[in-house]
């Protein structure tokens, strides 16, 4: 977020410029301890107009200011660069795409049994068995977290598993957004294989419910991060 103020335009257009100073050095100071930028700006167009201070009362009189502050949306100023886990040098730029879903309101632990389900898959033999996964017909094998997960029929190499319908869901449409990515730059989506899915934590929610006597119990909900790299695969007969 940043604070502009045309200071410049107050200080030549009223007589009182030791005032306008002294505020603009007031709101420099305010800025620095909230950590948000300021600077000063010539013309702009205005948002908000600071008409009183409770400095304007030493001077006597009522306090409307011919400059104005235009506070920017912290969206436009502080959006998170997101990474990858796989490194830049195990992809090739003009073989490979990415997608991924951030902050996503899915169980992470369920990501994760997907995710690595999934990986080696092609791209068709994914979106699939995801599909199936969704209309219950296809178990997901559950390796780490499977603590009083019940046995489903058909799991080879695993007893445990679950139906994780919201964590297949989007993960089928970060697949979606990469098999988009590869069209555009023009791979064989046929060929498509999953080199690289990863799930971990992301940031928590922190909400409480407020309990009798004063008491509250926290209610945190932990978002998940998806990532999916696909791979233009050879052809049958062609040198990789």
């Amino acid at each position: 977020m940043e604070i502009y103020i045309n200071i410049e335009q107050a200080i030549f257009q009223t007589e009182n410029s030791e005032f306008h100073v002294k505020v603009a050095e007031m709101l420099e100071e305010t800025c620095k301890l909230l950590e948000v930028g300021f600077e000063y700006v010539a013309d702009i167009e205005w948002e908000k107009t600071v008409q009183k201070t409770e400095i304007a009362s030493e001077y006597g009189k009522p306090y409307k200011s011919p400059y104005r502050c235009s506070i920017a949306s912290w969206r436009d100023q502080k959006v998170p660069k997101w990474g990858y886990s796989i490194t830049e040098e195990e992809l090739d730029p003009e073989k490979t795409v990415k997608a991924s879903g951030r902050e996503v309101r899915v169980s992470h632990k369920s990501a994760r049994e997907v995710c690595k389900t999934i990986k080696g898959m092609t791209l068709i033999q994914a979106k699939q068995y995801l599909k199936d996964v969704i209309a219950k017909k296809r178990p997901v094998p559950f390796t780490r977290f499977k603590k009083k997960a019940g046995h489903r029929h058909g799991l080879e190499k695993a007893y445990a598993g679950r139906y994780p319908v919201k964590v297949a869901k989007h993960i089928l449409k970060v697949l979606e957004g990469a098999e988009a990515n590869a069209e555009y730059k023009g791979l064989d989506t046929e060929r498509l294989r999953i080199i690289h899915a990863s799930a971990y934590p992301g940031m928590k929610i922190k909400r409480y419910i407020p309990r009798a006597f004063g008491r509250t119990t926290p209610k945190f909900q932990t978002l998940c991060h998806i990532e999916v790299a696909l791979e233009e695969q050879a052809e049958t007969g062609e040198e990789a």
